[in-house]
C-alpha cells in the first residue's frame, strides 16, 4: 500500500516458486524428455533416471531443456561421471548465474569437488563448454581459472 500510495508502480507477485508442478504436468515432462534423450541411451531406465534427474533439479522449468536434449551432443555428460548434461548449460547461464568457470566447476556442477585439476583440464567435453558458454573469452576464462600454459 504504502509504496503504491508514493505512485511506484509495483508488479503483480510471480507465483510462489516452491510449489510443486502439478503431477500430470512431471508426468508429461517424464514422457517427452525420456524420447529426447534417446541419444543418451538404448535403456528406458537410464533414461527415466535422467529425466527424473532433471526434474528434481529445475521442476517445470525442465521443459526448456526439451527442445535441446534432441540435438547433437547435448544429450551427452558434460563430464564422465559428472550426471550434468551438456544442455544444462543454459540453465546455468540463463538461471544460475555462471559468470565464472569456477561458478560452473564449484557452485553449479560441484567436479572440482569430485575430480583433481588435472582430470578437469584433460576434458575435452568441459573444454567445449567453456567455449559454449564464454565464446571469444573462453581461454580467458579457462587460463583463469587453471592458470596461464606453461611455455616450453
Amino acid at each position: 500500500g504504502h509504496v503504491r500510495r508514493l505512485g511506484i508502480p509495483m508488479p503483480r507477485r510471480a507465483p510462489h516458486w516452491w510449489r510443486p508442478a502439478p503431477p500430470a504436468e512431471r508426468r508429461s515432462f517424464l514422457e517427452e524428455a525420456q524420447g529426447a534423450l534417446g541419444a543418451l541411451s538404448d535403456s528406458r531406465e537410464l533414461r527415466l533416471d535422467w529425466a527424473s534427474r532433471l526434474w528434481m533439479r529445475y521442476g517445470a522449468c525442465s521443459r526448456e531443456l526439451l527442445p535441446l536434449l534432441g540435438q547433437a551432443g547435448q544429450a551427452a555428460e558434460l563430464f564422465p561421471g559428472a550426471e550434468y548434461l551438456r544442455a544444462e548449460l543454459t540453465l546455468a547461464r540463463s538461471r544460475d548465474h555462471v559468470v565464472h568457470l569456477s561458478d560452473l566447476l564449484r557452485r553449479r556442477t560441484r567436479l572440482a569437488l569430485r575430480y583433481t585439476a588435472g582430470e578437469l583440464f584433460e576434458s575435452a567435453p568441459l573444454r567445449e563448454a567453456c567455449r559454449e558458454l564464454w565464446g571469444e573469452a573462453w581461454e580467458s576464462e579457462w587460463n583463469g581459472y587453471f592458470g596461464e600454459p606453461k611455455a616450453g
